[in-house]
């Protein structure tokens, strides 16, 4: 039983960071266009 709670909260700790490590790539990923675009504009001007 205890075995089994504990094996639950691992699971639980390990999908918010897998969640986390999702959003944070996306995250680097917005940033990263959004420096492409900001370089470009400002290579324009």
């Amino acid at each position: 039983m205890w075995e089994n709670l504990f094996n639950n909260r691992e699971n639980k700790i390990y999908c918010k960071y897998l969640l986390l490590n999702k959003w944070s790539k996306q995250i680097y990923f917005f940033v990263f266009i959004f420096f492409i675009f900001l370089f470009k504009f400002i290579k324009f001007l």
